[in-house]
């Protein structure tokens, strides 16, 4: 594994906003609770640090002790407690007193009690129902007041008296009560690993973040005490990675109070697209390295059975010997030598199955064809050239029989195969951009990505079904419904491959109107899915005895849905002379500077029930719709009951007019 996530060399971080949790990601505490060897009675505003009082005094009557003597336990706040009763005990040598009492106690299981100090005490005073067994008088703290005083409570049997609750100073050889404390301090519970990305040579970490903490460690190994800070972050990246390698890191929430437990995070990278004996870019594939995307690739045949290395007694300069040097090694052969017919020439001027950028490998690219020697084929036995010089005179070989490697006299004659680096790099995953959001659209964008030659998106974490959009960084996505989150998917891709999933997120705007709203001469009670459009009810009822009329006609208007109403309204008009019908008078209504008002289809009827208590002024009665049943009959609603019914033309009900905005 690479050093500490490289760990956090290479890294770069992703800061997340903390998102505080519910209270199940730590142990829940309370005011009365039995805990830590006594009753908890204070909470901090962390709720997870407070006190915790023994359950029955220490004393009924001890000194504070060290009458005359300063000895610095000054603290009154709360938390300062423990350090007044150490203060006390090294300044002063009396024994039997409350704050060596309180020292000594060890109820529990617990060592490490203390008197509290004057507030700690009063936060006692407040809860002290819920600790209980407290007797009736004066109890110390640890505050001192002057050499000669130190501050006590009064402590009454019944809440109700007075002066109960009462903070004085007090000689300090007064014999009072003492009730010993403790501090706890909760540990948090560890994170939830998140979703991990990973990629050929790099993972994105991702945990959950943990309510109550205040940063957050990451290592390599368990052991906290080496782990790198990594602040507020859930998110981190750590790179140089190699492909299909699993990698585990360890994890640590912290706060106050010390770390929580690890949490182990897995994740392998990405296998590679290639493997060794690939038939690619003109050869054979024989080496892949660490990001799984280069290589090299050897010839399928000798390009000589007996060539020399030239230049003998010249050198050359071309000493490379690792891998990714029998290029620059070719190179400086063929500028510093003119002999012709050499191993370097004869790489170098090869042209093989379209590709004309062969070079003679350095002696660890050799060493790598040797090693694989099966997997390529047609080697002869017998000494193979590197272009790695010795000296002036001699440059190193290979034995293919017994793979040992060999300084030959330049004028030597050896086996010649050339070879090529391939390149293959799969793109990162973008960068996501700045989205931008409408009432019913989003603009998603995202960041170019270096080599990538085009962008997938998708509604879905599959690249497979994606929308291909070419050389694009951003798609504009309509018909979307107003204020709600959508999540989207993009990848970067290239001829090698496609990168690791980039997650869009974004909400639509909130409508500019409400329900409820006055607007458009009545009252806003149903907005549709676009947030720009809906209904508006009239604000009182336009009759109470209205027909629907044409009782025995079949009108037509069989339109139920939300939409249908000014439709079904305007076929009643004309196909109905009945005057003063409910479908007329909706029809003729102006109100407040609006005269396209009509009545409601059944469902725009039913909305406006079940919003009745915003719209207001509604009767128990029933009320019409526009939507007709049959000849004799129409859909009615009362509004008392709610359940639409049909109901005789004839009949005489209430009317309440809509229009759209």
């Amino acid at each position: 594994m690479k050093t500490l996530f490289r760990l956090f060399g290479l890294i770069g971080f992703i800061l997340a906003n903390p998102i505080l949790c519910c209270f199940s990601q730590m142990q829940t505490i309370y005011i009365g609770q039995p805990f830590g060897g006594g009753i908890v009675f204070y909470i901090d505003e962390t709720g997870q640090q407070g006190l915790i009082a023994a359950t029955s005094d220490q004393s009924t009557g001890a000194e504070w002790g060290c009458n005359g003597i300063t000895t610095g336990a000054i603290g009154t706040a709360i938390g300062t407690g423990q350090a007044n009763t150490t203060a006390i005990i090294n300044g002063c040598s009396d024994a039997g007193i409350a704050a060596r009492l309180c020292r000594n106690y060890s109820g529990g299981g617990y060592s490490d009690w203390f008197l509290p100090s004057q507030d700690e005490l009063n936060q006692m005073y407040f809860n002290r129902n819920i600790i209980g067994e407290f007797g009736s008088g004066y109890y110390w703290s640890s505050t001192e007041d002057c050499p000669d005083g130190a501050r006590a409570q009064y402590f009454p049997m019944q809440a109700q008296y007075f002066p109960g609750g009462a903070r004085e100073g007090f000689g300090r050889n007064n014999p009072y009560h003492v009730r010993a404390i403790r501090a706890f301090c909760l540990l948090l519970v560890n994170p939830d690993p998140g979703t991990n990305i990973p990629s050929y040579t790099q993972i994105t970490w991702n945990w959950n973040p943990v309510f109550g903490a205040t940063g957050y460690k990451g290592n390599t190994t368990n052991d906290s005490t080496s782990a790198i800070d990594l602040g507020t972050a859930t998110s981190l990246i750590e790179t140089g990675l190699t492909c299909n390698t699993e990698y585990i890191r360890y994890l640590w929430a912290y706060n106050s109070c010390g770390s929580s437990t690890p949490t182990t995070l897995t994740q392998t990278t990405l296998s590679s697209l290639f493997s060794i004996g690939d038939y690619y870019g003109g050869g054979i594939i024989f080496y892949i390295d660490e990001t799984c995307q280069q290589g090299l690739i050897a010839a399928t045949s000798d390009q000589s059975t007996g060539a020399e290395w030239g230049c003998y007694g010249t050198s050359t300069g071309a000493t490379g010997t690792v891998i990714g040097t029998g290029q620059a090694n070719t190179t400086a052969i063929i500028n510093g030598c003119s002999d012709a017919g050499i191993a370097a020439r004869l790489c170098h001027d090869q042209e093989l199955n379209g590709y004309n950028d062969w070079f003679l490998p350095s002696q660890d690219e050799l060493n790598q064809m040797y090693f694989n020697r099966n997997i390529i084929h047609g080697f002869d036995s017998g000494n193979y050239w590197s272009s790695s010089e010795y000296d002036a005179y001699n440059a190193f070989g290979q034995d293919f029989t017994s793979g040992g490697l060999v300084a030959i006299g330049k004028d030597g004659t050896a086996h010649v195969r050339a070879v090529r680096s391939f390149s293959c790099i799969i793109p990162v995953a973008p960068v996501a951009g700045i989205n931008i959001p409408a009432v019913t659209q989003i603009t998603w964008n995202w960041n170019p990505v270096s080599g990538a030659t085009g962008y997938l998106w998708n509604n879905t974490d599959d690249y497979t079904s994606a929308m291909d959009m070419g050389a694009d960084t951003f798609t504009t996505e309509t018909g979307l419904t107003c204020n709600t989150v959508y999540t989207r998917f993009v990848w970067a891709y290239n001829d090698c491959g496609y990168s690791a999933t980039t997650t869009l997120n974004q909400t639509t705007l909130i409508s500019l109107f409400y329900i409820g709203e006055n607007y458009g001469g009545g009252i806003i009670f149903y907005i549709d899915e676009t947030c720009q459009h809906g209904l508006i009810a009239a604000n009182s009822d336009q009759s109470t005895q209205a027909q629907w009329g044409c009782d025995g006609t079949l009108i037509g208007t069989t339109g139920t849905s939300i939409g249908t109403g000014q439709a079904n309204t305007t076929a009643i008009i004309t196909l109905c002379g009945t005057i003063d019908i409910a479908a007329q008078i909706c029809d003729a209504l102006i109100l407040n500077g609006h005269s396209d008002w009509f009545l409601p289809s059944r469902d725009e009827l039913n909305e406006m029930y079940l919003q009745r208590n915003v719209i207001g002024n509604f009767s128990y009665g029933g009320y019409w719709s526009s939507s007709e049943y049959d000849a004799g009959n129409a859909w009615l609603q009362p509004n008392a009951a709610g359940n639409e019914d049909t109901y005789s033309k004839s009949g005489a009900d209430y009317v309440r007019a809509v229009r759209t905005f």
